[in-house]
């Protein structure tokens, strides 16, 4: 289901993906992977190349499951101290420090559940439809035309016109330019050329 375009439930998710992407910017942790998300699908859009939004997500996942450790050695050095100072008998235990190990592994849930939903809300309805969306774009529901499709019409109007002898040479140097910029490739331009020659 590669090559074609999304179903209202993906454009829903992606829809509803937008306000969970910016949401965590206001805290500015989420600044980064927005940042990586908009830089992939930019590079998608430049490149029509699928891999920039994979290899977004896969950023975005990397700092994620940075934080998460990150998160999990705080709780861990937090939940070490207190212990020590418990088995210790300290006259002063910092009841502050009580709040922290919950507090990381709050967030240390809160950012696993932002890794599921880039994955299942972002990536997965874009990925279900990868060769769609770099050619037509994420919400259109009709194919943009190919510079192909206009050459096969050119190919039509060859068959239906009559040649003069001195434009064939002009029409030969117009295929041969679109096959030099890549527009066309070598077979479309043989069978060009042999209909040109053929009429002459």
């Amino acid at each position: 289901m590669n090559n074609g375009p999304l179903t209202a439930i993906e454009h829903f998710k992606l829809v509803m993906f937008l306000p969970l992407l910016i949401t965590p910017i206001f805290f500015l942790v989420g600044i980064i992977p927005a940042f990586f998300l908009a830089f992939g699908y930019f590079m998608m859009k430049k490149n029509n190349d699928f891999s920039s939004i994979e290899a977004s997500v896969k950023a975005v996942n990397i700092y994620c499951k940075l934080a998460i450790v990150l998160l999990v050695l705080v709780a861990a050095i937090c939940f070490i101290f207190l212990t020590y100072e418990y088995l210790n008998n300290a006259p002063y235990i910092d009841t502050e420090l009580f709040w922290v190990v919950p507090g990381c592994a709050f967030f240390a849930s809160i950012i696993y559940a932002y890794i599921l939903i880039v994955k299942y809300l972002y990536l997965k309805p874009l990925q279900n439809h990868s060769e769609w969306v770099v050619v037509n774009g994420t919400f259109s529901n009709k194919p943009k035309k190919r510079p192909q499709d206009n050459l096969k019409t050119s190919v039509e109007i060859l068959q239906s016109e009559k040649l003069k002898p001195y434009s064939v040479a002009d029409e030969l140097l117009k295929w041969a330019k679109l096959q030099d910029d890549g527009l066309i490739s070598v077979e479309e331009f043989n069978e060009a050329r042999s209909k040109l020659l053929n009429r002459a």
